[in-house]
């Protein structure tokens, strides 16, 4: 019995730190279940203008999938849909970009940028 409760509390405290993940360089930008961070890709720049961010995670998940979940949960943390795959809150512009490596696996990069002239004008 104690391993079997054990064992249940391990899972839904794995399970609790999985819903819990963010991006690193991206304190407020979820990381979809089933999706895992490859940190030594990702590039944080801040500038004048504004933040530069480029990270990539690779899961089992798909390219639907994907687009699904960041659909439903960004406009919650202020986002809204700026064109297909591309997202903006305030001066930032967010592209995510999922494709697939194999059958069942999908490698998604996420680009941050601020907003210049150029794409505003384009909005």
């Amino acid at each position: 019995m104690f391993l079997v409760a054990t064992g249940c509390w391990l899972w839904i405290a794995s399970a609790q730190a999985q819903e819990a993940a963010f991006l690193s360089g991206v304190e407020d930008m979820p990381l979809m279940p089933g999706l895992a961070e490859n940190l030594d890709t990702t590039l944080v720049f801040d500038s004048a203008e504004g933040r530069y961010v480029e990270a990539y995670a690779e899961g089992r998940v798909t390219e639907l999938q994907v687009a699904e979940f960041y659909r439903a949960s960004l406009p919650q943390l202020g986002w809204y849909q700026a064109g297909l795959n591309t997202y903006r809150r305030d001066n930032e512009l967010l592209v995510i970009f999922a494709s697939p490596i194999s059958k069942d696996w999908t490698r998604v990069q996420f680009a941050l940028s601020p907003v210049s002239d150029t794409t505003a004008a384009n909005e």
